[in-house]
């Protein structure tokens, strides 16, 4: 599966951050009274309602998670004249429990869902490649479906096709756009909603998010925000109706809902917006509190966050927490300096120790509160080594194009700090977090 996409569009998929810029484990009893639900049955051996200890696999010996673990497949694929994004399962197989589809990068063709008409070919290509690999490694998929545009305060972008391959048009519907007064807006609202149907349909997710960093539009365009809960509610409504089990949330970036990084008025440590955060959700349908963080590109060091960072939300509000994406990176960042080019600076400072400590951080946040889904931001680092560790750029081919670019924008710390969020590195190898990812993934499930 291979997308054509302009650098530029690459560059659009990151300003969301730019932007913003940028549990303990508990056994469970395997005496079920001999009902399958109090046992586990992932073990070869076990037997449901046993509560002997005749086997690894009885959960009064094994420490179990509550949550799937899932992770995002974006990668690039470097041609003779192009950096592509793809989504690149390679490597994910037995390694998590879904694969985060997330539609940010693709685009919604809105003229043929709102005509009725079908979706362009490329498109559709594309998203038969995302299947074909979930298949192919047998994995269920977290689907989120992108409304918003990359920087989160304009609609996605528009999915066309030229010379049979994918482009997106960006910013076509303007600043803030109103999905009840603009222009077309009622038609608008219809092609999202059959667009959201064409792709649940498709893909059969365990998980569903209807809007990506839904709350991130409401700070930017207040005035626009009561369309946008209405319309995710309408999605909510009609794939209730559907598939009434199906779990449906928005995703929410944690900075917004305390307030912090400029998204508030309040600092780190202090919760007084927490609570007018969270009065702005009382009107939006979900069976979750979906959570999008990267605490590295608002603190520096995650050691900063509150040690109830998450679970003071699920204490508050009493629903359950779904990670809908998140990481942590595993190197230091230093970009050049922009007055002298050839020396560098470092921007923020990590290590695979870090990243590994800040997973047990969230997994026991996620365990403590009774969390079922942790996504992961990346299985695989998006960018190799020498891009992660050479500055300025010395890596081979269009990488450092790339580099350039992200540089000129303005954005190239939080780019690279994703770069190395993967448990696995570019080539596959596994990092020391993935030990301890590992360790989790073979833990008994109790969801």
């Amino acid at each position: 599966m291979r997308t054509e996409l302009p650098l530029l569009v690459i560059i659009t998929l990151f300003m969301a951050t730019a932007a913003v810029l940028f549990a303990s484990c508990s056994g469970k009893s395997d005496d079920d009274g001999g009902q399958a639900s109090g046992d586990d049955s992932a073990g070869p051996d076990d037997t449901q309602g046993d509560s002997s200890d005749d086997d690894q696999w009885d959960d009064d010996t094994q420490e179990t998670r509550s949550f799937y673990l899932a992770a995002a497949p974006m990668q690039y694929l470097e041609g003779d004249y192009s950096m592509d994004t793809v989504f690149d399962m390679t490597g994910f197989a037995g390694r998590v429990d879904l694969v985060s589809v997330q539609m940010d990068f693709f685009g919604i063709p809105w003229d043929e869902f709102a005509a009725g008409t079908d979706p362009p070919a490329a498109w559709v290509s594309t998203m038969q490649g995302i299947h074909d690999q979930l298949q192919l490694i047998g994995t269920g998929a977290y689907l989120s479906l992108g409304l918003l545009g990359g920087t989160r305060d304009t609609l996605a972008p528009k999915a066309t096709e030229q010379d049979g391959k994918l482009v997106l048009v960006d910013n076509w519907a303007g600043h803030c756009y109103d999905l009840d007064t603009g222009a077309d807006a009622q038609m608008w609202r219809y092609a999202y909603k059959a667009y959201a149907r064409w792709l649940v349909d498709y893909f059969n997710p365990i998980f569903l998010t209807n809007v990506i960093e839904m709350n991130l539009f409401g700070y930017y365009c207040p005035d626009s925000y009561a369309p946008v809960i209405s319309l995710a509610n309408e999605v909510y409504d009609q794939e209730k109706a559907i598939n009434p089990d199906l779990p449906i949330f928005p995703t929410l970036v944690i900075d917004q809902l305390y307030g912090y990084n400029g998204l508030g008025d309040c600092e780190i440590g202090d919760f007084s917006c927490l609570d007018a955060s969270l009065a702005t959700l009382a009107d939006i349908k979900r069976d979750r509190i979906g959570i999008s963080s990267y605490p590295l590109h608002m603190t520096y060091e995650w050691t900063q966050i509150p040690d109830d960072y998450f679970s003071l939300i699920h204490d508050k509000t009493g629903e359950t927490l779904a990670f809908g994406e998140t990481g942590y990176a595993s190197y230091p960042v230093s970009i050049p300096n922009p007055d002298q080019p050839t020396e560098c600076f470092q921007v923020f400072d990590s290590s695979d120790e870090d990243q590994t400590a800040y997973m047990q951080f969230l997994f026991d946040q996620a365990q403590s509160t009774g969390t079922d889904l942790v996504t992961w931001w990346s299985l695989r680092d998006y960018l190799p080594a020498d891009v992660l560790t050479d500055c300025p750029c010395d890596a081979p081919g269009l990488w450092c194009t790339l580099y350039d670019i992200m540089a000129q924008s303005g954005i190239l710390p939080a780019w690279l700090g994703w770069g190395s969020m993967g448990v696995l590195d570019h080539d596959l190898n596994p990092k020391a977090s993935y030990n301890f990812w590992k360790s989790w993934l073979e833990r008994p499930k109790t969801y």
